[in-house]
């Protein structure tokens, strides 16, 4: 295994630390790529929407793994596919927003792309004139439709009443008319 020195991060005794490829230091050079690097893949939905690393972390792996480390399932990222998800993400990856959590959750947790009504969860197929919304839940690699509606206000009260009757950890949404 090819070991790299991190330059400037000193352990309490002064000493430089050498920092080998491991799996936590590549999850935050990722981090810090997708918000800086213009020609990163993933740039557009991290650094091309104002998302940025704090300083503190920016500019020091051990700071950063000094905080992340003490997070509450920080011992199963390497065993159980848990990563570093920001808890708001209109916000960067800083301190108090950033959490351990499964693939599950951070699939959860995204940002909203669907463009189509603007509601996480709901689709409009106007091949179904009758009931052309309809509201769906996936969770543990499993999607489920909930209903479907004759209005979006409608799909979407039965998302949020099955989320909440089987008590998932999804966000509830609130229609704005």
């Amino acid at each position: 295994m090819r070991k790299r020195s991190i330059l400037g991060d000193k352990d309490k005794s002064g000493v430089t630390l050498i920092i080998s490829s491991t799996t936590i230091y590549r999850l935050w050079r990722s981090m810090r790529n997708r918000c800086n690097n213009l020609d990163n893949a993933a740039y557009s939905y991290y650094g091309g929407r104002g998302i940025k690393v704090c300083n503190l972390w920016e500019n020091s792996f051990i700071k950063f793994y000094e905080y992340v480390s003490k997070l509450p399932n920080f011992s199963k990222y390497k065993t159980s596919n848990y990563s570093i998800d920001r808890i708001d993400n209109s916000k960067g990856y800083e301190p108090k927003n950033i959490r351990w959590v499964s693939k599950t959750t951070q699939v959860i947790n995204r940002k909203n792309y669907n463009k189509s009504t603007g509601y996480t969860g709901i689709r409009y197929n106007p091949k179904c004139p009758d009931k052309p919304y309809s509201g769906r839940v996936c969770f543990e690699k499993k999607e489920t439709v909930t209903g479907y509606a004759t209005s979006l206000e409608e799909a979407l009260i039965q998302r949020n009443s099955y989320i909440i009757k089987n008590d998932l950890p999804h966000k509830i949404q609130t229609f704005a008319s």
